[in-house]
């Protein structure tokens, strides 16, 4: 079994960092009925899978428990994991695969992407000899896509399907791509093209 989990990526995985970050200048970004009633502080309306994985690896989780760990500073999760398990979580909802937020989010500014989650690993997480990582990456990066009608239209609009093909593409490269080099951050190993899955 691992004996540390790092998770990157989106708010697929992130338990609180967006929040705990927007706080910070007086935000709260998952304040609506839809999350949770207004009382959560994920981008969901229930666990999500940062949390399903914590319970797997045995934490015992009340639905009030704040599950993730904020990037910096790096903390452990308590909460009934093993004492040689820990679970560091440097995702952010909002977060596209390269070094920013979403545009749609309103991040574009800031360094949340998951590339700039990566040199946070690189900097900062434990080099033990059992840790695993779980990216979640590219839906940010689709929406993102899709806020550009003109763009996306263009491509459906025309006769053919060539340049459906060529967008969908384009994309798809770019998030692999991003996510490759997310992973030699982290690893410090180039992929030299090799799938973007690692353990250290």
């Amino acid at each position: 079994m691992t004996s540390s989990l790092v998770l990157l990526g989106d708010s697929l995985v992130d338990t609180g960092n967006t929040t705990a970050l927007a706080r910070l200048v007086g935000q709260d970004p998952f304040a609506d009925r839809i999350y949770n009633r207004g009382g959560n502080r994920k981008a969901s309306d229930g666990p999500v899978l940062a949390e399903q994985i914590a319970r797997r690896l045995g934490a015992r989780l009340s639905s009030t428990t704040r599950v993730n760990l904020l990037s910096l500073p790096l903390q452990r999760l308590a909460g009934g994991f093993d004492s040689s398990t820990q679970l560091w979580n440097f995702a952010y909802a909002g977060a596209n695969s390269g070094l920013r937020g979403s545009r749609r989010a309103a991040l574009a500014r800031f360094p949340l992407g998951l590339r700039s989650q990566a040199r946070v690993v690189a900097a900062n997480a434990p080099r033990r000899a059992n840790v695993d990582a779980l990216i979640v990456a590219g839906s940010n990066d689709l929406l993102d896509l899709v806020d550009r009608p003109g763009r996306v239209l263009r491509a459906l609009r025309s006769a053919g399907r060539r340049d459906d093909r060529r967008l969908s593409r384009q994309q798809a490269r770019r998030i692999v791509a991003n996510t490759r080099r997310a992973v030699d951050t982290i690893s410090g190993n180039p992929s030299r093209g090799a799938s973007p899955s690692m353990r250290w």
